[in-house]
């Protein structure tokens, strides 16, 4: 008699992917916000490097949808443009962020993409796949315990490539065999080091996610089919990401069916910088406003705790646009000099303003050493941070405390500000996105867009 193996995470999560309830009013809700935050990132980084190399014109291939080689005609536009969308959307550093790196760049590039390839028009169906595919890369990074600066490859491409084909399989209705096979072949598919980041790779391994989700879901569709174990087996995605003690996976399934809400895994960047300056920023904001004064007013602004892994400490003194968006002392130096950071500050122009020497003083960075037990307990990108007042008195706050919750008027502030700084075309957008809350879809406000 043939005893019949125990279904395990990877058969599990094809089950949830392809099963799992439709998501709530509250997730869908927050899923719609996702879709609007990506799409003002994608349209404000029109013109960054990483847009241009896109748009040029053998990129999209004057109309035509295949190549030829070998007089044999394949498919390539579609994949180029969710290729493109996840890096534009990403270029920036304007786009949300989840425990794993960059959220919608990779899922909005996979999920418009399909949409736009067998004409999906029902909005319902879109913003439960990114619920889906948002719970899917947040449970597989949290149930391994991934931590990047060990592991060598950035969590965007390595967890956005699995949601994105989770959010795929999804959208295209796949059954969970079929949805088992799509996480199956995007796990041969991710990658991205983390040494490329800072550089305008950076934003590409957003781009290679929500390609390889887009990819995988056709694929498996088409009936290409990978290892009905690749999650948990020996050398497998668990144990080539995580190592052999959490390889396995046992936890994946109470993850996926009994994570925390979606809206606590979401994070508004308040600011077009790297994530984990959000906080600090808003809590020097937040120290400044306490005391009624201007933040440009603040003699010296100290930051302790920095773990050595941040991506603050990667470029101190900056000498490109990307890597001043990661230089925590620059866009430190950025608010005391204009009491604002803007996408104007990473402008080769303004990294080679006279003042920025004097500023940098003015700015101190603690790092925690990497044996440092508070490592171990504090996500915060810092434990403390401390601004001096001229008259020498110094207010101190714990940046964990600063929200960063993605919500209605939190985003709608945050383009408020963008738009004033980048293009006009914003505000008929921001109009759009008012009526739209009242009545409408999400497609009328993205239709906005593009006729802005």
């Amino acid at each position: 008699m043939t005893v019949k193996e125990a279904a395990g995470p990877t058969q599990h999560l094809g089950e949830f992917i392809a099963n799992v309830p439709e998501a709530n009013p509250d997730e869908l809700a927050l899923a719609r916000l996702s879709l609007i935050d990506t799409a003002f990132a994608f349209a404000s980084s029109a013109g960054s490097t990483v847009a241009s190399a896109f748009l040029r014109p053998e990129w999209r291939g004057a109309g035509d949808t295949s190549i030829e080689l070998c007089g044999v005609r394949l498919p390539d536009a579609a994949v180029t443009a969710a290729l493109g969308f996840g890096a534009i959307a990403h270029a920036l550093d304007l786009d949300d962020w989840t425990t794993y790196g960059a959220a919608g760049a990779p899922l909005w590039g996979t999920l418009l993409c399909l949409a736009d390839l067998r004409q999906i028009n029902d909005e319902s169906l879109l913003l439960d796949a990114w619920c889906v595919g948002l719970r899917t890369g947040t449970a597989l990074w949290a149930t391994g315990r991934y931590r990047q600066a060990d592991r060598g490859f950035d969590g965007t491409d390595v967890f956005g490539s699995i949601a994105s084909a989770a959010a795929g399989a999804r959208l295209l209705g796949l059954s969970a065999e079929q949805s088992a096979a799509a996480v199956a072949i995007a796990g041969s598919e991710m990658g991205g080091v983390v040494g490329n980041l800072g550089t305008d790779v950076e934003a590409l391994h957003a781009g290679f996610a929500a390609r390889n989700g887009f990819q995988a879901a056709l694929l498996a569709q088409a009936g290409i089919y990978g290892s009905d174990n690749v999650l948990e087996a020996r050398q497998g995605f668990g144990e080539a990401c995580f190592g052999p003690a959490d390889g396995p996976l046992p936890g994946l399934r109470d993850a996926l069916e009994g994570g925390p809400p979606l809206e606590s895994l979401l994070s508004l960047r308040r600011y077009p910088c790297a994530i984990d300056h959000q906080r600090v920023l808003a809590t020097v904001e937040s120290l400044a406003a306490g005391r009624s004064v201007a933040v440009t007013e603040l003699d010296r602004i100290r930051v302790d705790g920095v773990p050595p892994t941040s991506e603050g400490t990667r470029y101190d003194v900056p000498h490109t646009g990307s890597e001043a968006r990661r230089s925590l002392r620059y866009v430190l130096a950025c608010l005391l000099a204009d009491g604002s950071v803007t996408p104007a500050h990473f402008t080769d122009g303004a990294l080679e303003n006279d003042r920025l020497p004097a500023l940098f003083e003015r700015v101190e960075i603690g790092i925690l050493p990497r044996w440092d037990s508070r490592l171990l307990v504090s996500p915060a990108e810092a434990i403390v941070v401390a601004a001096s007042l001229p008259s020498r008195e110094v207010l101190t706050a714990d940046p964990s405390a600063a929200p960063l919750a993605l919500n209605p008027a939190g985003l709608l502030a945050k383009w408020e500000v963008l738009a004033d700084d980048a293009r006009s075309w914003t505000r008929n957008a921001l109009d759009a996105w008012r009526s739209a809350e009242q009545a409408g879809t999400t497609f009328q406000i993205l239709a906005a867009l593009r006729a802005s």
